[in-house]
């Protein structure tokens, strides 16, 4: 029980550092932009790697994980460039959010490894560490973990933070 505790919280503070992950990349100010966005998109389905993306973050802050699933997958069929490393990271957090976690791990570290040097990396990198905890793999999580902070010894202090308390989550050294 304490097991599926702790797995329960770890997801959800998964879920709270990716959604403020994604606001603070997206600019999103308050709840009121998202909207307001929401309401001036076509009814149309978007079909360029930009619009999939813009269409699948806007769905992932409604918390519309399988809209946001859709638009990745759609968006990495013809994206190139960051255009593909952003469409992987929504595919990772959509995962995570639909609490897949072992392919959203994997999703995460693909988005790492299109880009290892990109300012992504660092939160592909937390991704990967948040979705191992949720499973219950701290080691796996730590060695993520380690990598992190090998890499990047001055992340962005939201990274900084959240690393810390994955860490403490994951008994990491």
């Amino acid at each position: 029980q304490l097991t599926n505790d702790l797995q329960q919280k770890t997801a959800a503070l998964s879920k709270q550092v990716a959604d403020s992950q994604f606001a603070a990349q997206a600019g999103a100010g308050g709840s009121a932009a998202p909207a307001a966005a929401a309401s001036a998109e076509p009814a149309a389905r978007p079909t360029t790697p930009d619009a999939l993306l813009s269409a699948g973050k806007a769905a992932l802050q409604k918390r519309d994980y399988d809209t946001a699933h859709d638009n990745a997958e759609a968006a990495l069929k013809s994206a190139k460039g960051a255009f593909k490393v952003d469409a992987q990271f929504l595919l990772a957090q959509s995962l995570a959010g639909q609490k897949q976690y072992r392919q959203s791990a994997v999703a995460y570290y693909d988005a790492y490894r299109q880009s290892p040097k990109s300012a992504r990396a660092p939160d592909a990198l937390l991704g990967v560490t948040a979705s191992l905890l949720a499973l219950g793999d701290k080691k796996s999580a730590c060695e993520a973990l380690g990598k992190l902070n090998n890499e990047f010894p001055s992340p962005a202090p939201r990274v900084a933070h959240a690393a810390e308390i994955y860490g403490r989550k994951g008994g990491c050294n």
